[in-house]
């Protein structure tokens, strides 16, 4: 979303509305100047837009605060598999009574009281910025399987599909694979009354009804 979508909602400037006693008119949101950038790589970065490519906003503070205009967009990226809540951005309001300091990215030095405020175009008060990341579910995988070929002849001991008996299965949703389902079906080939698949239970496998335990 632009600049102007995400703070509109926290702008006004109606105090230099002075139209009635013949004076000036109140100035639209110009941009913001963001003095605090809470990304890390274990959460994601906030970012804006060039019309081409995203951006990290990068570092950010009240000598050195990155300036974006009002059109320009905003977002937070997550890191990958990040949810929840995620870090803040903090941004002074620019108001358009002067142009701003630079294009996107320029930084400026609003550290002094003086430089917000007042007859500034930057906002007193500060105005921070948040969103929520939901989780989305992702496929468990299954590795050093898929290539294995086992070869049963008849009236033999039951073989193992692992035939390396290196297959990693994982789902980075789930440490334990608690309340999943485990789907194993023959496709071609089936001799009903003849053919079964089944759960070894040595080493550290363990079946209990519907339950299989690891």
């Amino acid at each position: 979303q632009s600049v102007s979508l995400l703070f509109s909602g926290q702008f006004s400037d109606q105090i230099d509305n002075q139209v009635a006693n013949g004076g000036s008119f109140a100035n639209a949101l110009a941009g913001v100047a963001v003095v605090q950038n809470g990304s890390a790589p274990g959460t994601g970065q906030w970012e804006w837009f060039d019309g081409a490519t995203w951006n990290s906003i990068g570092a950010a503070s009240d000598s050195a605060a990155p300036i974006f205009s009002a059109g320009t967009a905003i977002r937070f990226n997550p890191a990958p598999e990040y949810s929840g809540a995620a870090p803040t951005l903090t941004v002074h309001l620019i108001d358009a009574s002067a142009s701003l300091a630079g294009p996107n990215g320029t930084t400026v030095d609003i550290s002094a009281p003086s430089a917000t405020g007042g007859t500034t175009a930057y906002s007193t008060g500060t105005v921070v910025l948040g969103t929520e990341i939901t989780p989305v579910n992702d496929a468990p995988t299954i590795a050093e399987l898929d290539t294995d070929t086992v070869i049963y002849v008849e009236q033999s001991p039951s073989p193992l599909l692992d035939d390396g008996t290196d297959a990693l299965v994982g789902d980075i949703d789930s440490a334990n694979f608690d309340g999943g389902s485990l789907t194993v079906q023959i496709t071609t080939g089936l001799q009903p009354g003849e053919d079964a698949i089944a759960i070894s239970t040595a080493g550290v496998v363990s079946v209990s009804g519907l339950t299989v335990s690891v």
